[in-house]
């Protein structure tokens, strides 16, 4: 059989020069092939193979411009194909073994009952202990200053509270009957003496059912009243200052009762008050 000499120019050509140019070319000359060559075939073969004659020929030419058109087609595909990278989201760091914290996402310890994260918006604040060496698996706390003393200082504390003292002024060893759901702490909190605190509302925090009050000490103490105590948590008590106020919310995550708080004093930025208020709303729990 003798090939057809344009035919193997076109392909030959192909073979030799840039994909995507000559496989249109060649698409091209196939199509004006086959509306151009004549469909009669030698004699013989018609004559001997009838089934042979114009309709196979056409389907031989039809594939030829099939198999074109796919190359073509792959001719347009990106040169490299792969899956793109996804751009990493940032990752949470530990709170733990950090003193000085930058802007950006913490999650509170792992030996804490349920992994916290949530999002320092601002520079300035800092990871604290309240009382040092305590074993203090169930209290986590961060300020916007290295300490969280009045006048000025604002902060966040995460609680898993073990008890409330019958007499915040007067706490020794008696602790209030408190029920086991978010409502009965949320209320033993709103009737501790010697605190001022508002009615306990209904809220959530992080998708998790929640109680939210707020609670403040009288700038006069009693006299003979020296720390007010707020809650203990094991072996931590929670003090308090004249004049500083607390934010509560009281959250139940998935039967684990938690508290997280927001404090300030009367000398507190407005600023830093609010950077307080946007780390507790950042707050994802996961049980």
């Amino acid at each position: 059989m003798k090939a057809d000499p344009e035919l193997e120019r076109i392909v030959r050509s192909w073979l030799r020069e840039d994909r995507q140019e000559d496989a249109e070319r060649l698409l091209f000359a196939l199509l004006a092939d086959v509306d151009t060559t004549p469909q009669r075939q030698a004699g013989w073969l018609a004559r001997r193979i009838p089934f042979m004659n114009n309709k196979s020929i056409r389907y031989g030419t039809a594939a030829a411009v099939v198999i074109a058109a796919a190359l073509l087609g792959a001719s347009f595909l990106p040169r490299n194909v792969g899956t793109p990278e996804a751009t990493p989201s940032p990752s949470a760091r530990p709170l733990a073994g950090t003193t000085q914290l930058v802007p950006g996402t913490y999650f509170v310890h792992e030996d804490f009952p349920v992994r916290i994260t949530f999002t320092v918006p601002t520079e300035g604040w800092h990871n604290y202990v309240w009382e040092r060496g305590a074993a203090s698996a169930n209290t986590r706390a961060l300020c916007s200053r290295p300490n969280c003393d009045p006048p000025d200082a604002a902060g966040v504390g995460f609680h898993r509270i073990t008890g409330l003292p019958a007499d915040a002024c007067n706490p020794g060893f008696d602790r209030l009957d408190v029920g086991p759901t978010i409502e009965d702490l949320a209320d033993a909190f709103a009737d501790q003496p010697r605190r001022i605190a508002t009615d306990p509302v209904e809220t959530t925090l992080g998708d998790f059912p929640a109680m939210y009050l707020e609670l403040s000490v009288d700038p006069e103490q009693p006299v003979g009243c020296g720390t007010i105590v707020s809650f203990y948590a094991s072996n931590f008590t929670r003090g308090l200052f004249g004049g500083e106020s607390q934010r509560l919310w009281i959250v139940d995550v998935d039967g684990t009762r938690l508290v997280i708080e927001a404090f300030d004093f009367p000398g507190t930025p407005d600023e830093a008050v609010q950077a307080a208020t946007d780390i507790v709303e950042s707050i994802e729990f996961t049980p």
